[in-house]
């Protein structure tokens, strides 16, 4: 052995090699190993994050809409045809809340839950149910407001608790039979999506078939948020020439401007509220849609970059469910004081009083118009 070592000088170095590609090899596998820990740990911790602010969203949501829908039921004062709207929104947005628990379970017990493919369709179909009935409360919103301003002395005849119903009925059924009934006869299942993508998970993007998103998204979303900018757009053009002249026709002995003027100044101070409600909802879920148009039509179904911003932008959605009470509390005058009654903070008196006032100013604005058109004639 002594004498092939002196006859083989390059044995030795090619031992000291062998050594250095092993210690190398377990470098890099135990670099490898503790990359892929870190990776483990982070997805664990990006995971505990999502289901921490997924939580308290649905607290936040659905405290501030029960308390909307509360207010709504208790006091007369709220209960008009245009806070009718605004209660559907608050009802929609309250499911959005109600449908959490599902989510967070989701993350805690992917397997277990996600193993029925229609378990993985009811975790999106109530999501897109609530913002669908969100977007068409937005449009009866809007329907409102423009009949309102656009169209004021009809406004009455048109917007009837009857025909307020029948919209609301609309609000609710169009999206029921699309985004609940429709996903359980038209969507993939496992075994065809396994075959391109990775593994089985339960994504939207993966559960819900490509012409469907696009009629949801593309369609129905862009057509009725173009319809309603249209709207309001129109709106505000009649505010403005409303408020640059302001006299309207004269009756003798009577202060035409209060006649007159108030009921369309209330009318516009809500509008200021729903413009805000509907300016925040395209906020919210702007994200979403872009990201999801991204990943449709430029073929990034499966694009880990898309499919992040996607995933994040959902909670930027979700997030608008909770804003709107707030809005509600500073800007909506009836809402704030019975928020506070909910709250046991008083103001449930005033609530009445200015109510009993309100009909009061009504009914004397329409005497004195009474009055006066039996004088003219």
């Amino acid at each position: 052995m002594e004498s092939f070592t002196k006859s083989n000088p390059n044995g030795s170095c090619q031992d000291g090699v062998l050594k250095m590609l092993n210690t190398f090899n377990m470098d890099v596998t135990s670099s490898q190993s503790s990359r892929n820990s870190t990776i483990k740990n982070n997805d664990a911790n990006g995971e505990i994050i999502k289901i921490c602010v997924e939580i308290l969203l649905g607290i936040i949501i659905c405290f501030g809409n029960g308390l909307v829908i509360t207010s709504y039921v208790r006091f007369k004062a709220l209960r008009t045809v245009a806070n009718f709207f605004i209660v559907n929104l608050a009802i929609a947005d309250f499911c959005v809340g109600i449908m959490m628990p599902l989510h967070v379970a989701m993350y805690i017990y992917p397997t277990m839950l996600a193993s029925s493919i229609y378990v993985c369709l009811l975790r999106y179909m109530l999501l897109m149910l609530s913002v669908c009935a969100s977007l068409l409360s937005l449009f009866g919103i809007t329907v409102d407001r423009y009949i309102a301003i656009v169209v004021p002395l009809r406004y009455k005849a048109i917007m009837t608790r009857k025909n307020a119903y029948l919209l609301a009925g609309s609000i609710w059924g169009l999206p029921f039979m699309y985004t609940i009934v429709l996903p359980l006869f038209y969507h993939r299942t496992y075994d065809e999506f396994t075959n391109v993508f990775e593994n089985k998970q339960c994504t939207f993007v993966q559960v819900l078939e490509l012409p469907y998103l696009k009629i949801l998204c593309t369609v129905f979303f862009f057509i009725l948020l173009g319809t309603m900018i249209l709207m309001y757009i129109r709106i505000f053009y009649d505010v403005h020439r409303f408020l640059k002249s302001r006299p309207i026709v004269v009756l003798p002995d009577v202060n035409n401007e209060n006649i007159m003027s108030k009921p369309k100044m209330r009318h516009i101070k809500l509008l200021g509220t729903t413009f805000i409600v509907f300016g925040c909802f395209i906020a919210s879920w702007g994200p979403f849609l872009i990201s999801l148009h991204a990943q449709m039509y430029f073929d990034m179904m499966t694009n880990p970059t898309w499919e992040s911003a996607r995933e994040y932008s959902t909670f930027l959605g979700l997030l608008n469910s909770a804003i709107n009470p707030m809005i509600y509390a500073f800007r909506h005058k009836n809402f704030k004081m019975a928020f506070k009654s909910g709250l046991c903070m008083g103001h449930e008196g005033q609530l009445d009083t200015a109510h009993r006032e309100s009909i009061a100013t009504i009914g004397n604005a329409n005497n004195n118009r009474k009055i006066n058109i039996q004088r003219i004639s």
